[in-house]
């Protein structure tokens, strides 16, 4: 396998990481580079192109040749996504319709076409369901479903209390957590999960359904049952993830975490600074964009915490982290201040190339000014 690894790199046909600026066409062409992702049997290929993806196919058609290796049809997908063109051209031809024509039967892999998957669509790589687009709603809907029929399960088994949670404990909490790394779980999906667990346990202990939840999440040595909540799993999840990529061996992996993570604290910051100053953009939008930032909801989960990451003996990223936490705290921005009253005064008018009341009046009385720029209503 190491061998089609390496020769899938040769080219720099992969995707290149837009976080890391400023790099030597060394660094560009090979370290800060993905152009494959492997883990025993499942292998995939990033590229940028439809040609760098046709080349790439066609490793992956003579590579197999040679090694006498057959790569099944059925498992063979292939999709992508196209976020700089417009929803519609000037025809009038959909984003969907675009990527269809571009890859569905144009992808062959030993004599096989692989099979075209839109960007909405899910497909599932290590057990995780992605699309291209980052909607996370079919991996949260599997993770119930899976949690629920497990559940149903062991409710309707002969399994004794303390057999319950163990099994609990050691098979249903841990495949339930496989993928609290990478997906944006939010704090009615962990309720809900947690809900689920109790429920199971209270009736296992054939205790009333208005049994306190503390009494479930107790500890055993205070006259608890010991369920810990599932938050506890989910927050321990993303701390680990973060720092064990900060922290790792390599250190192309450590220099594309930390870029990524600065990158997207910095795209958030900038959104939530306009929402308390400038009085721009709404909560909710705020929320969406995090989903797409998988790094920086790692980091806030270890500040609601209360912990912070050191790095030289400073708190990473505290002030700009704080401003997020308060512009997701409000559900609408905050009244106006004399200060952003002034900010949404004057903006408009700086876009229109006003620098001051010398540019607006004159001494043989008010001065007219054309431009191109549209005004911006605060």
């Amino acid at each position: 396998m190491k061998p089609l690894l390496r020769w899938l790199h040769v080219g720099g046909r992969g995707d290149k990481h837009s976080c890391i600026q400023d790099q030597s066409p060394m660094d560009t062409h090979l370290a800060n580079m993905i152009s494959s992702a492997s883990f025993a049997d499942d292998l995939t290929n990033e590229t940028s192109t439809i040609q760098d993806l046709k080349m790439q196919a066609h490793k992956l058609t003579l590579y197999p040749d040679w090694a006498a290796l057959v790569i099944p049809g059925s498992k063979t997908k292939a999709t992508g996504a196209l976020y700089s063109h417009p929803s519609k051209d000037a025809n009038g031809v959909t984003l969907h319709q675009t990527l269809q024509h571009q890859i569905e039967g144009k992808i062959n892999i030993q004599n096989q076409k692989a099979q075209f998957i839109p960007s909405d669509a899910p497909f599932v790589y290590l057990g995780v369901h992605l699309t291209m687009d980052l909607n996370w709603k079919h991996q949260i809907q599997r993770m119930t479903c899976n949690i629920r029929q497990k559940l149903e399960s062991l409710r309707a088994s002969y399994a004794s209390p303390r057999q319950t949670m163990t099994i609990i404990r050691t098979a249903i909490v841990p495949s339930l957590a496989y993928a609290f790394a990478v997906t944006p779980c939010t704090k009615a999906d962990l309720i809900l999960w947690d809900t689920m667990i109790g429920n199971v346990i209270k009736h296992k202990f054939k205790l009333w359904k208005s049994t306190p939840t503390a009494m479930i999440r107790e500890d055993t040595l205070n006259f608890g049952v010991g369920a810990p909540s599932i938050c506890v799993g989910y927050h321990r999840c993303l701390a680990t993830a973060l720092t064990s990529s900060l922290e790792d061996p390599l250190i192309r992996h450590r220099t594309i975490t930390l870029n990524l993570l600065t990158s997207q604290v910095a795209n958030i910051h900038s959104l939530t600074k306009a929402f308390l100053t400038i009085r721009e953009g709404i909560n909710p939008h705020i929320r969406r964009q995090l989903s797409y930032c998988m790094r920086l909801r790692q980091l806030m989960s270890i500040h609601s915490s209360k912990l912070h990451l050191i790095k030289h003996g400073e708190s990473m990223y505290l002030k700009k982290i704080k401003t997020i936490n308060e512009a997701l705290s409000l559900c609408k921005p905050p009244p106006h201040t004399l200060s952003t009253l002034i900010t949404c005064i004057t903006k408009p008018l700086l876009s229109l190339g006003v620098n001051g009341l010398h540019d607006l009046t004159n001494r043989s009385g008010p001065h007219s000014f054309h431009s191109t720029a549209p005004i911006q209503t605060p």
